[in-house]
This record gives structure tokens, sequence and C-alpha cells, in this order.
């Protein structure tokens, strides 16, 4: 365990002393009761409409039904689910019934107690409201008043059960957020076409409204500390809050903060290359859906967006699009996973080109897609070609990022993950690498599951240990320090590139003397990953006083251990000589190392299928979380782990050769 007054310097020489001290500011209020002080009174009624409610505009009915028609039966099958059933949550393939009721309606937001091993995620999914897109579509497509008057009881049923400020759901300002950006566009369809009848309870739409601006207003400090999603989606609600109360005293200032945070949090969490600061693919299109929202916001006050911001937003659109199959358009399950989509339309919760679609048109001037369904989000939401976004193949074409080792070949593709860390990484998956063939990933990212669950969860995806990556002697390449918190963060450097091979290396083994480079390489017929180890010269540390030496190589031992995550498939082992050989319907892998002998087993949902009834049974210290893939938050299916290992001194080779097979052999 680490000294925790070495854990707080070197927190602080990772983030800064001034986020630690927005975040220490927030800490000291949420102790002192400061904002139970400032906030309304529970019992308090707050029910006078003193200003109105004006609905954003959105799409033309006559552009978004044809999409629509194309896909009724789904359509009405979702909406009616919810409306009789319930929802999916994380859009998961789990049913869930629509709970607004939070456990402790009784207590304030900062007294809300810590349930260790309950996942409080679950009692905010559906209280963000984000399901009201199905509702929105049947009713487009149909006009029946069951769906806006099925949306109007939710609203005032969130309102009754959750006095202002009072509950789980206030505890998080994005939260309330995204609930209000959810809210303001299901009215902006439901609202006022089709008032519920007289004798229905309509809500009181802009209170609703005005205690979630509030709300936000109160811990910004704890956003700018965390600078991540958390930050824009606030700042994107002050400025939803703004646009659909105009009248209300308080606008101005809600507009403005929302647009300057919105800005900052760009320009500071857009990288150069046109990375996310939190390295997560989902948390990715979630900032393009705010962007795009935000535009949409924007372009009812007639404001322009910087051009420095422009040109930011160009680069994240191509540097998403890099992680995307084009056949599919699914994405690599890089980075945190929390299940977040703010406007299902157009696609499912795998599908990111609604969202690249869109964000191209407005931000590059033209689609990355041919047209077809994915272009209803655009639709819905309004965007166009921006004024003065012209289209720029010569940007695209040069367009570079370190994170981004793209290997493509026809159907077939690779990526190579290779960050430099600007911020607190998410995962430990420095060269992963992720294989695609004919739109399906072959080799998985495990994803996220749950951050907060039972052992032996608990955000456990985030470890190196179940990525493609190799491992020595079973210790991360970072110090792991919490949850959320990675320490001596890993970099990544490009050794060599060309359009078929990539050649990186990482930092996280230095402490142990050693560096690992990995290639991995298009030939052919083959994909080929190939890691190194070698020893290196460095000065001695009580860290690692047994690993380090000086001058001459070191003679110790060290495990290497390389994992493999395969979709769940059928398949067969062979050993030739010191090669494994992994056969399947689909794909033909050998593993071969510089005259080592590997050891080989193969896990399958936390318990060892290959070999079985040997001393090797439960050998893989990481078992339990070995053999899992996470599509979404809170599901985690079967998946094959294949683990291969090595105790030998460096410098060590093995290689991974991996043939995708024509169907039928």
């Amino acid at each position: 365990m680490m000294n925790p007054i070495s854990k707080k310097l070197k927190a602080l020489r990772s983030f800064g002393i001034k986020r630690l001290w927005y975040y220490g500011t927030y800490t000291l209020k949420v102790k002192s009761g400061f904002f139970q002080k400032r906030s309304i009174p529970k019992n308090s009624k707050n029910n006078k409409k003193t200003v109105a409610f004006s609905p954003l505009p959105n799409g033309r009915k006559d552009e978004i039904l044809p999409f629509l028609l194309a896909d009724s039966k789904s359509i009405l099958e979702s909406a009616g689910e919810i409306i009789t059933v319930g929802y999916r949550p994380y859009s998961g393939n789990i049913i869930r019934s629509l709970d607004l009721v939070p456990p402790h309606k009784d207590l304030f937001w900062t007294r809300i107690p810590s349930r260790e091993n309950l996942d409080i995620k679950d009692i905010w999914e559906p209280a963000r409201f984000c399901w009201v897109t199905a509702l929105c579509r049947a009713y487009v497509l149909t006009g029946d008043r069951i769906y806006p008057e099925f949306f109007y009881r939710q609203v005032q049923t969130f309102i009754e059960s959750n006095p202002p400020y009072y509950g789980e759901n206030w505890v998080s300002a994005q939260e309330a957020a995204i609930r209000m950006i959810s809210v303001t566009f299901a009215a902006g369809v439901l609202y006022p076409s089709s008032l519920p009848d007289k004798n229905s309870k309509f809500p009181d739409l802009p209170a609703f409204i005005a205690l979630h601006a509030t709300r936000i207003m109160q811990t910004r400090s704890y956003a700018k500390a965390q600078n991540n999603n958390h930050r824009l989606s606030e700042a994107a609600g002050l400025m939803t809050a703004a646009c659909v109360l105009p009248k209300s005293p308080d606008a101005s200032k809600w507009f403005s903060t929302g647009w300057k945070d919105f800005q900052n949090a760009l320009n500071s969490q857009i990288l150069p290359d046109g990375a996310y600061i939190q390295y997560s693919v989902n948390y990715h299109r979630l900032m393009l859906q705010l962007v795009l929202w935000v535009d949409s916001l924007l372009k009812t006050q007639r404001i322009a967006w910087p051009a420095n911001l422009i040109r930011k937003i160009r680069r994240s659109v191509l540097w998403l699009a890099k992680h995307t199959d084009e056949f599919s358009g699914q994405a690599c399950n890089t980075g945190h996973n929390d299940g977040s989509l703010l406007f299902a339309l157009g696609g499912n919760y795998n599908d990111f080109r609604p969202t690249l679609q869109t964000a191209a048109i407005v931000f590059l001037g033209k689609p990355l897609f041919p047209p077809g369904p994915w272009d209803e989000m655009r639709i819905w939401l309004g965007c166009y070609n921006r004024a003065g976004v012209d289209p720029d193949s010569q940007f695209e074409s040069t367009f570079y990022s370190q994170n981004v080792q793209r290997i493509s070949a026809g159907n077939q593709w690779g990526i190579l993950h290779t960050a430099g860390f600007k911020d607190r990484p998410a995962h430990a998956d420095q060269l992963h690498v992720s294989l695609w063939k004919g739109g399906k990933c072959m080799a998985l990212d495990a994803g996220t599951y749950r951050y907060t669950a039972a052992p032996p969860w608990n955000n456990r995806l985030k470890s190196a240990f179940v990525h493609n990556c190799l491992t020595i002697d079973c210790q991360e390449p970072m110090i792991d320090a919490g949850k959320f918190l990675w320490l001596d963060w890993d970099q990544a450097r490009i050794l060599d590139q060309t359009e078929f091979r990539k050649i990186a290396e990482h930092s996280g083994y230095k402490r142990l003397g050693l560096k690992h480079s990995r290639i991995l390489e298009k030939t052919r017929q083959d994909w080929l990953a190939v890691d190194k180890v070698l020893p290196i010269r460095v000065p001695n540390s009580p860290r690692a006083p047994n690993t380090l030496f000086h001058g001459n190589l070191s003679e110790k031992k060290h495990l290497f251990r390389l994992h493999w995550l395969l979709p769940e498939q059928k398949f067969e082992v062979l050993k030739e000589n010191n090669h494994w050989c992994f056969l399947s319907k689909d794909v033909k892998i050998i593993f071969s190392a510089n005259t080592i002998q590997l050891n080989l087993i193969i896990i399958r949902a936390g318990q060892q299928i290959f070999p079985t009834g040997s001393s090797a049974e439960n050998s893989d210290p990481f078992r339990d979380i070995c053999g899992w893939y996470s599509p979404t938050y809170g599901i985690h299916i079967p998946a094959l782990s294949l683990i291969l290992t090595a105790e030998t001194a460096a410098p060590f080779v093995i290689c991974s050769r991996w043939k995708f097979l024509p169907p039928g052999l």
C-alpha cells in the first residue's frame, strides 16, 4: 500500500494545485453543511410559474418521418415497452421498472450515506430521462396522445418524489444537467402540441428547470476539479435553462456562465491531436453529443463558434472516426464505458455513426458516411453545415493523432493504443490492440461493467491484466491509488510507423529495469503482434532494489504474462514444439516465444476451461475478472481470455500471429 503522504504528493504533482483547491473547497462546503444552509428548504412551495417555458425548436416533421416509417415496428415496440413494462438501462438488454423514487428522499443530497458495493448509477439512470427519445419518435410517427401524457406523468412523479435537493437524484449536478437536457428535448417535441387532459396534473416545467440550474450553479467547483464530462454537461445544462426560460431573471447569468465554462472545458479537454481527455471512446461520443446540443442552442442565440474551437472539434470528430468500424458503426471499447447516450436517434447504443455523421456535417462540412438511418439525429437536432465551415479534404488527409495508430486493409483493421497522458488515465491499456474483421471485433477490450459492485468488481476491468497487453511480475504498469485514480502515469512513445506497421513502447515497467515495446503489423495474410522486453540501464531505486541493475544485464527472472480477449466461440488448442495454436472457425492464432516454453490457460467467465484437471488449475491470480466482456455499463457476458506466461530473464520476445479464416473453413 502506498504511504498516504506519498499518495497526496503524487496527486498534487499530477493534477496541480488549482484543481486540488477546487476539490478541497467543494469537500469543505459539503462537510460544513454550507450547501444545505444555502438551499431551498425541503418543504418550501416553489410551484409558482413565474416565467414562461419556451420549447426549443426541433427538426421538421416531414424530414424526420421517412426515417421513422422505415423503422416503425421497432419504434412502436420500444415506446410501448417503456409505457407498459419498463426501460432498458444503459441501452442494455435487461428491462427494469421506471422507478423515479429514490431510497432517501428525506435526506439532503450531501447527507446521503455511502453504500458500499451498491451502485448509485442504477438510481440515477432512469432519472436521466434519456429514454424519452423513444416516446418522441413514436409520437411524431403516430400523433398518439399516450406518449406525451406518459412523459408528463413521469416528470410530475419525479417532482413529487424528489423534493428540491433531497435524495440521491440531486447528489450529482451532472445528473441534474442531463435530466434537464432530456426533458427540454422531449418538451420541444411533446409540448405544447398535445397537452394532457384538463384533469391531468401538468408539471411545472419552469420551476423544474430553474431548480436544476440552481443546483448546477452550487457546485461548479467540483466540475472544475474533475475537468471531464461533468464540466461539459453541467455547462450545457446552464445554457439549456437560459434558452428555455428566457424571461427568467437568472437567464443571462446562466447562459454567460454556461457558455464560458463550456468553451473553457473544450479548450482544456480536447487535446491538440483530437483525443478526449478521459481517453474513453464512449465519453468522447458524449462530448460530441453535448457539442451538437450546444450548437443547436447557439443557433437560437445567433452565436458562432470561435475558430479555435471549430479546429479542435474537427480533430475530435476524426479521432473518433478512426476508432469506429465503417461496416457496423461500432467502435473500440476503449476506456470507461458508463452507458451514456444522450440521444438514441438513428441507431442503437453501439452505433457511433449518428453522432459522427451529424458532427461531420456541422464541423467538417461533409458527411463521413453515405446516406442512411444514421442521418436521423442531425434532422432532429436541426444540425446542418455551419456557416463558415467549408469542406476541407486536405484537413482530413493530414490528420494525425498519437493516440490513433490504425492499420486498415479491406474489411480488416487494427489499432494500437498509444496515449501520451495529459490528464488522469482511465484504464491501464497502453499498447492494447483491437483487431476487427467484417464489422466484428475479434480482439476485444473488456470494457467497464461497473464502477461500484461487490468483489471482484468495483471498476476492476480498468486493469492491464484484462486488456490485450503484456504485464510483468503481476504488477500494473501504473500505481493503482483508487477506483478512479492512477499515479505514475504510463506514457507511450511511437518508435516507428508505416502504413502497415506500427512500433511503440511504454514506460510502465521502467521501475523494474525493463522496457516493453510492441509491433503491430499487417502482412499479406496475417496480423502480427510482437512484444519485446529488454533490460535497460537505470539508477538503483529503493522501490525495486532487486530488479534494477548497474552496468551489467540483470539475470533476474521475471514472470511475463500476455493476455488476449476474444469473443466466446468454439475452439480447439494444438501444441507443436514451443508453439501454441488456437483454432476456431473464424481465426487461427499461433503463439511463439524466443526458445522459451510458454504456458497457456484459457478462462471463460472467470472459470478456467483449458487445460482441465491439471496443476495449472486456478493458476492465474486475476482469474475472477478474466473471460468477461462488457458491451455497456452493468452488463458483462462470457468471453475467452487467452493467457500465456513464461518465467525467464530479459530479453524476452513473444509473437502472436493472427490469421482470419474465410467463411466455411
